[in-house]
C-alpha cells in the first residue's frame, strides 16, 4: 500500500461499513410526536418519554448533524422497507415515496433526484441520514441547540404540550483545561499508531465506521513513527470544540534505490465531541500532507 493511502485510511471518519441486516418495520405508535436526540448519547426521548437506547448514536459528519431513520421515520407515522441487495431503504409517508441507497448522498423523492448535504451511511445496522432530509421530506420541523447538540424534531401536526424532558445542563468552557485533556486525546490517537495499537486507536474516536480487521492491515502494511507537533484550539463551547493540528510522521524504506528515511507534516482541522465527560475524535477535515 502506498503511503498516501495509509494517511487517508488512517484519517478518515467518512469510511463507511459495508454490512447488511438491517431490517426495518412499520410503525404507528405515534403521529403526533416530538423527538429530542442528543450528539453523542444513546438516549431518546419522544414525547418526553425516554424510549429504548438507540444501539448507535447521532453524530456529527461533514458538518452535518446525521440521526437514525428507522427510528425517527416510525415515529412520524412513516412506512419503511429496505432492500438488502439493492442496499435502497423505501420510505412512504402521505404522498411521498423516497428512495435512499447507502453511501450515496442523493434519494428519489416521487421520482426526482434530490441532492443530501451526506450519503445514507449504515454503521452496525444502523442507517443514519442527514438531519436536513427529515425536515425537507417528512413533514417535521427541526430544531438544532448549539449549547447542547441537541436535535428536536417535531411533526408539523403535533399537539402543544408541556416540555418536562430532562434538561442538559450548559457545560461551563474552561478552554485550558479543556485543552490539556484534547491534547492528551490527540497524543494518544498518535502512540496508538506508532504502536500499531488498533484498539486504542478506536477508542479515541466517537464514530468510526472502519473495521478492526481493516485498520489492523493498514497498520501493518506501512510501520511509521509519529509523533505531535502542535495543538492550537480554535473553537470550543464545552460539547465541541476544533483545534488546528500537526503531525509528524516518519518512514524509513527504499527511495532512488536506497535507505532512508522520510518526513511528513500532515495539518488539520480536528472536530471533537465530549461525550461522558471525555473528549472524542469526530473528524479530520481539511487535511494536507507535505514532505519536509
Amino acid at each position: 500500500m502506498k503511503f498516501k493511502n495509509l494517511i487517508i485510511t488512517a484519517f478518515s471518519l467518512s469510511l463507511i461499513l459495508s454490512s447488511a441486516g438491517n431490517v426495518f418495520a412499520n410503525s404507528t405508535e405515534s403521529i403526533n410526536s416530538v423527538i429530542k436526540l442528543q450528539i453523542g448519547s444513546k438516549k431518546v426521548y419522544v414525547n418526553n418519554v425516554e424510549k429504548n437506547s438507540l444501539q448507535v448514536a447521532p453524530f456529527i459528519k461533514n458538518q452535518s448533524a446525521l440521526v437514525p431513520i428507522r427510528f425517527v421515520s416510525e415515529n412520524l407515522n412513516a412506512q419503511l422497507e429496505w432492500n438488502p441487495q439493492k442496499q435502497e431503504i423505501t420510505i412512504n409517508k402521505d404522498s411521498k415515496k423516497m428512495i435512499l441507497t447507502i453511501n450515496k448522498n442523493e434519494s428519489i423523492v416521487n421520482g426526482k433526484i434530490v441532492k443530501m448535504d451526506s450519503s445514507a451511511t449504515l454503521i452496525n445496522g444502523t442507517t443514519f441520514v442527514p438531519i436536513r432530509f427529515i425536515s425537507e421530506n417528512l413533514n417535521a420541523s427541526v430544531t438544532w441547540d448549539q449549547k447542547t447538540s441537541t436535535i428536536e424534531i417535531k411533526s408539523m401536526n403535533s399537539e402543544p404540550f408541556e416540555d418536562n424532558t430532562p434538561t442538559t445542563p450548559v457545560t461551563e468552557v474552561n478552554n485550558e483545561k479543556d485543552r490539556d485533556e484534547i491534547i492528551a486525546v490527540l497524543t494518544k490517537n498518535t502512540v496508538a499508531m506508532t504502536n500499531d495499537d488498533v484498539e486504542t486507536f478506536m477508542s479515541t474516536y466517537n464514530t468510526l465506521a472502519e473495521s478492526k480487521e481493516k485498520l489492523v492491515q493498514v497498520f501493518a502494511s506501512d510501520p511509521s513513527i509519529f509523533s505531535v507537533e502542535n495543538v492550537e484550539l480554535t473553537s470550543n463551547d464545552g460539547i465541541n470544540a476544533i483545534v488546528k493540528f500537526t503531525r509528524i510522521q516518519e518512514r524509513t524504506g527504499i527511495y532512488n534505490g536506497q535507505l532512508g528515511t522520510i518526513k511528513l507534516r500532515m495539518t488539520a482541522d480536528v472536530k471533537l465531541i465530549k461525550v461522558n465527560e471525555q473528549w472524542k475524535i469526530n473528524s479530520f477535515t481539511n487535511s494536507v500532507v507535505k514532505p519536509f
